[in-house]
């Protein structure tokens, strides 16, 4: 069995980045501990990958500002409630909504407050009345469809 690798921390890839940009050579453990994080991060490493430390301190620095926005953008119900605010659904289309949600990261991360919604919606809620108000919208559409009785 093989022994489990433990992940740098942010600390570590950071003082790792300064020193082999001294041109101090990566050891193999380095080497092997940056292969499986890549791994882990990208699901990948293909031939040639380049194992920058930067790559996965900047990966992780995006997934902290979304996951911030994220509660940002959850936190702004609690105003609606507290304030009593009457919320309006604003004229979008569906068009704004992920095309493709399995092949959306943000979507699959954060489901209904994926980047795609939070930047058309100005809160959960906002979104949920013009999704309830879509959906009607698209019902008497069907219903249109339907032959009527004469």
């Amino acid at each position: 069995m093989g022994k489990t690798i433990k992940p740098m921390t942010d600390l570590e890839l950071n003082k790792l980045m300064a020193e082999v940009n001294n041109d101090r050579p990566l050891t193999e453990d380095e080497v092997n501990v940056l292969l499986q994080m890549f791994i882990d991060e990208f699901g990948t490493q293909t031939w040639g990958m380049s194992l920058n430390p930067y790559w996965l301190l900047e990966r992780r620095q995006r997934q902290k500002d979304e996951s911030n926005a994220v509660k940002e953008w959850l936190a702004r119900d609690e105003l609606y409630e507290f304030d009593e605010i009457q919320v309006e659904a604003p004229d979008i289309g569906i068009g704004v909504l992920c095309k493709k949600p399995k092949n959306c990261s943000s979507f699959q991360e954060y489901g209904f407050a994926c980047r795609c919604i939070r930047t058309n919606f100005n809160s959960r809620t906002e979104f949920n009345v013009w999704r309830d108000k879509k959906i009607k919208e698209l019902g008497n559409d069907l219903l249109d469809l339907l032959p009527t009785e004469h």
